[in-house]
Formats: structure tokens, C-alpha cells, sequence
């Protein structure tokens, strides 16, 4: 067959080859590519990313466009991965809020503020990724946490003391109020929480040390007087005796 004044084309030779039409399906690709590497937060990339996937069903991606098409859709995938722990993470947090806000527990309430604002720090020091929006979905839920915080702590912390007099008890006591609980309070930038948090930490550990020591000091006298017993018996007879005589 004759093309193009004289030009001819062996048929055989491009059997099971697809020729594609390129015009305005290619400049469909190129205009969402543009905009998808312009696309500086994790939601613009994964938006783009489905957009890309219905084009597809529409229009094959031309040859020349194929990776530059993979490089967006492998930092669109990462995007996704990304929001999908930021989901979980901020689900973690408030599961913790609703739990310690129905029992008034500063334990659950300050650890989930804690990482609420860890949630805000990092989306505001990796801004663009996270938009504006993200961020102000998230601060209301922390400041209304750190509200709570200050509101229960007055009455919780007047409960708190060791399971028990035994050093393990306290020790626990002991890390959980001031290594854990406090340490959130002081992220949260709650001072006064902390130092009565701290005052009645320490009190409520001499008060136990002081019962541990009173009742090793009973076992003590115990013991001796098991141990003479017979002693005190003699003793006591040898007194009556003399009173007799």
C-alpha cells in the first residue's frame, strides 16, 4: 500500500504492535501531570493519584509520559500510606480522651492530649504536606483535652496512692505519677498540675514507706518475742515467785 508519496509500509512486519492516537488524549495526561507535581500536600497527591486511576480506564498513558506517570504515582502511594497512620494515630488519641474523660482519668485524658499535640507539632513543622485544614481538625479536640485535664485533676489526684505499702507497689507508684503522668503534663505545658502532681507523689510515698517501716517493725517484735518466748516465761514466773515469798 502506497503512503505518503511513495512511502510504503509492510504490514507483516508491525503485526501485534497497538498504535496509538495521540492529540488531545495526550494533552488530557499532560495537563493532570502538570498539576499533579505541583500538588505539594499528601491529599492533593492522593487526590490527583484517583484521577489518574479514571483517566486510565479512559485513555492508555502515551509512551513518553509512562515514567513520569510512576514517579507521581509512587509519591501518591506514599502520600496515602502516610494518611492512613495519620488516621490511626489521631483514632489512638481520641479513643484515649473518650475513655478518660468518662472516668475522669488524668492517666488516659493526659496521655491522649500528649500525643494530640504531637499530632499538631508534626503536621505544622511539615507543612505543606498537612494543609491548614487537617491542622485546625485536630486543635480543637487538644484544646478541649487540656481543658478537661485541668477541670478532673483537682479530685483525681486527691485519690491517688500505691496499690500496696511493698517496695514494688511504690516503685510503680512512683514511675507511672512522675516518669509518665507528669511527664505529659509538662508537654502539655500544665506546670501547676505538675508540681501538686509531684508534691502528692512524694507525700503519699513517705506516708507508705512509713506503714511499710511500722509493720516491719511489728513483724519484728513478733518474731523476738516467738523466738523468746520461753525466756519472757521463766522470767515472768520467777517474778511471781518472789512476790509469794
Amino acid at each position: 500500500m502506497e503512503f505518503f508519496r511513495g512511502k510504503y509500509m509492510d504490514f507483516s512486519a508491525i503485526q501485534g504492535v497497538d498504535l496509538i492516537l495521540l492529540g488531545g488524549e495526550s494533552s488530557e495526561w499532560e495537563t493532570l501531570l502538570d498539576e499533579w507535581e505541583q500538588a505539594e500536600s499528601y491529599l492533593g497527591r492522593k487526590s490527583c493519584y484517583e484521577r489518574s486511576l479514571e483517566l486510565k480506564n479512559r485513555v492508555p498513558i502515551p509512551p513518553s509520559l509512562v515514567y513520569r506517570e510512576a514517579h507521581l504515582r509512587e509519591q501518591a502511594l506514599a502520600a496515602i500510606e502516610a494518611l492512613e497512620k495519620m488516621d490511626k494515630w489521631q483514632d489512638a488519641a481520641l479513643s484515649k480522651l473518650e475513655h478518660g474523660g468518662e472516668r475522669g482519668d488524668i492517666s488516659l485524658l493526659s496521655w491522649g492530649t500528649a500525643e494530640l499535640k504531637d499530632i499538631c507539632d508534626k503536621m505544622v513543622t511539615e507543612k505543606p504536606l498537612w494543609t491548614d485544614s487537617q491542622i485546625g481538625e485536630v486543635q480543637p479536640h487538644y484544646e478541649r483535652a487540656r481543658q478537661a485535664i485541668i477541670l478532673f485533676f483537682p479530685e483525681w489526684i486527691g485519690v491517688q496512692a500505691p496499690r500496696s505499702d511493698s517496695p514494688d507497689h511504690v516503685g510503680d507508684f512512683k514511675h507511672k505519677m512522675i516518669s509518665l503522668i507528669g511527664k505529659n503534663l509538662k508537654k502539655l505545658g500544665l506546670e501547676e498540675q505538675f508540681q501538686a502532681l509531684e508534691t502528692h507523689t512524694l507525700q503519699a510515698i513517705r506516708k507508705a514507706e512509713t506503714i511499710a517501716e511500722a509493720h516491719q517493725l511489728l513483724r519484728d517484735v513478733n518474731s523476738w518475742l516467738t523466738t523468746h518466748g520461753d525466756a519472757v516465761r521463766i522470767i515472768r514466773i520467777a517474778k511471781s515467785e518472789a512476790l509469794l515469798r
